[in-house]
């Protein structure tokens, strides 16, 4: 994820044409509304919310998948 995150906002920032994908990477969602210049009235609580709520939804699913394995039993 961060490695793609990484690779979104990269080619986002360096080509025109790949402007969109900017939007996709969750560094976009926090440090696109410049948390540290207008606080985070300016949807970065919001953004950072998202990038939570992703990592909990792929905690769960890791825990989920790894309960169901049959190792050791």
């Amino acid at each position: 994820m961060a490695l793609l995150g990484y690779t979104f906002n990269a080619l986002g920032n360096q080509a025109g044409a790949l402007q969109w994908l900017k939007g996709l990477s969750p560094y976009d969602w926090v440090f696109g509304p410049a948390p540290l210049l207008h606080g985070f009235s300016t949807g970065a609580g919001a953004g950072m919310a998202a990038v939570l709520a992703l990592c909990g939804i792929l905690v769960l699913v890791a825990v989920v998948g790894l309960s169901r394995r049959d190792v050791g039993r």
